[in-house]
């Protein structure tokens, strides 16, 4: 049971913490900061350091992502004046796609063949 609960907060972070990234508005992608926050908080209170998470909830939600949502609704930012600045960025993806190949390709081949044939991705003939 212990673990199935660990699985859902790890989960619930790592989607947070992707609709912290896609989100448009900034209000929302603070308040899903503040998802990633409770979930990694309760990961660290099930694997029993609770007095970590508990401090990881005051110092993290109580201020710094209390601070962020405050600094952005006294900047009133338009929906409109975020999504053309993002339009302009994403001329940029192409390239930012063959940038990662081209690093997953180094990380591909810096790894030791040796690796590969452990596991059982290779499987040898004779």
């Amino acid at each position: 049971m212990n673990q199935l609960l660990l699985d859902i907060l790890a989960f619930g972070a790592v989607l947070s913490g992707i609709l912290v990234i896609t989100a448009k508005n900034p209000v929302i992608s603070v308040l899903f900061l503040i998802s990633v926050f409770i979930n990694v908080a309760g990961y660290l209170v099930l694997l029993g350091v609770a007095y970590l998470g508990l401090a990881y909830l005051i110092i993290y939600v109580g201020a710094i992502a209390i601070l962020f949502l405050f600094v952005i609704m006294m900047l009133n930012l338009r929906l409109v004046e975020l999504i053309d600045t993002g339009q302009e960025y994403t001329q940029n993806l192409p390239l930012g796609a063959i940038i990662a190949a081209l690093f997953f390709f180094e990380l591909l081949s810096i790894l030791p063949l040796s690796l590969f044939e452990q596991s059982g991705f290779f499987l040898s003939s004779g």
